[in-house]
């Protein structure tokens, strides 16, 4: 049991040495740059430009796909807004004709009262009340 112990410690120390070993021996694999920025280009060594070429073509699809993934969003925004804006222009109108309805029923109702003031309102049927009486 102990061998057995012995062995998977000796072959995990060596998986992990391997590894770290790999890690710096220098290989470098063109395109696998994480920048998410933009790089100046810099230097006249053709390696080096054609790594940052690379990785500021990625970084640049990136962009596009995003500004792209917004234009349907802005044809949906702009779609609403020309929506709304018919729709407040039916509220002007119709606060328009409410208010031209209510100011001609106005001048109707008033020269109506007008008219009325000027009848005879005076009842001469009923009596004047009784002041002796109270």
């Amino acid at each position: 049991m102990c061998v057995i112990l012995n062995l998977l410690i000796v072959f995990f120390v060596l998986l992990i040495g391997g590894q770290i070993f790999l890690a710096y021996s220098g290989n470098i694999i063109e395109g696998l740059d994480n920048n998410s920025s933009y790089q100046e280009y810099n230097g006249n060594d053709p390696l080096i430009l054609s790594k940052q070429n690379a990785a500021n073509i990625e970084f640049l699809k990136k962009r596009y796909d995003e500004i792209t993934g917004l234009e349907d969003e802005v044809n949906d925004l702009s779609g609403n807004v020309a929506s709304l804006q018919t729709q407040v222009d039916g509220l002007v109108q119709s606060q328009q004709d409410y208010t031209s309805n209510v100011t001609s029923s106005n001048s109707e109702l008033s020269t109506s009262y007008d008219d009325s003031s000027t009848e005879d309102t005076s009842n001469t049927d009923v009596p004047p009340p009784d002041t002796a009486t109270m």
